[in-house]
């Protein structure tokens, strides 16, 4: 890991403005562990895991929106699946990229670099 060296603005127009120090290591630390995940990250997982516990009834609504019927609006092909439940899940993990079969099979990263450019180099499937 390279060595962070911090250097916050002087000039007076920026005094007033929050500045904070972020390291390219940590992000993609947790996109080196989301690469040897086993789970895919799945939206209903994600929206029902947002919800509440007071809302008991919330979940199940979610999942009953999830199905072929509401997104044939949008998707006309999905129409022929006559109401059947939907889930979008993604991932970065080595067996869904193999999976895929897509060509480039690496570890997603970011990296810093002069000038206020950041280089992102990511690899998911959906």
């Amino acid at each position: 890991m390279r060595r962070v060296k911090p250097q916050f603005s002087e000039e007076p127009e920026h005094q007033r403005d929050v500045q904070i120090v972020l390291d390219e290591n940590h992000i993609n630390y947790y996109l080196f562990s989301l690469f040897y995940a086993d789970k895919p990250i799945s939206l209903s997982e994600v929206l029902i895991g947002f919800i509440p516990d007071t809302f008991g009834a919330a979940g199940a609504a979610i999942k009953t929106i999830m199905n072929t019927k509401i997104f044939s609006v949008f998707f006309p092909g999905l129409e022929k699946y006559n109401n059947r439940r939907v889930d979008l899940k993604c991932a970065v993990n080595k067996e869904f990229l193999n999976k895929g079969h897509l060509e480039d099979q690496s570890v997603s990263s970011i990296k810093f670099k002069e000038g206020n450019q950041i280089d992102v180099d990511l690899h998911f499937g959906c």
